[in-house]
């Protein structure tokens, strides 16, 4: 294998790694018995396909949201290089910056749950429960992380609180 992929010109040394990586997945995932976790997974995603839910695409859109809300997080941590940040402080600015981005996808995600319950006539009014947790957990983190930004953009102790007690009443 090394001697192929040094014909390709690509590092022999990379091959060996990516194949030991994958082979040491497979044993793992044997060893623990995972390997019908991931076929029912696999299962489940064929019958989205196949049922035409709307699920499947707000889990996609979702999956772009957090990508985003990711990516939006690691800009705030990295724009100001020149003052470096302690960890606690790196994690709060990074959830600050990204937590609306994963609330939308959570709300986007629950929502395309309820209208697939809605159009299979199984709707009941509890599925509205979850994008309303989802907003009062992102309200939450939004105020806590908030609070712990360095400089002018920390939150001051009467907004904190505020929040707090808006998110505690928005899950009730």
């Amino acid at each position: 294998m090394v001697l192929i992929a040094n014909a390709f010109d690509v590092a022999g040394v990379s091959v060996l790694g990516v194949l030991s990586g994958a082979l040491g997945l497979y044993t793992l995932f044997r060893g623990l018995g995972l390997e019908e976790a991931v076929d029912d997974a696999a299962e489940e995603a064929r019958q989205l396909l196949y049922a035409g839910r709307v699920t499947l695409i707000t889990y996609v859109v979702a999956i772009a949201l957090v990508a985003i809300g990711g990516w939006q997080g690691y800009q705030a941590v990295t724009a100001d290089a020149s003052t470096p940040l302690s960890l606690p402080t790196q994690a709060a600015v990074f959830v600050h910056a990204a937590v609306s981005w994963v609330a939308a996808a959570g709300v986007t995600s629950s929502l395309g749950q309820v209208t697939d319950e809605y159009l299979d006539g199984a709707f009941r009014w509890r599925y509205l429960n979850a994008p309303f947790y989802v907003l009062a957990i992102s309200v939450v983190l939004h105020a806590v992380s908030g609070f712990f930004l360095p400089g002018e953009g920390a939150m001051a102790m009467t907004d904190l609180a505020v929040a707090l007690t808006a998110g505690t009443l928005l899950g009730c």
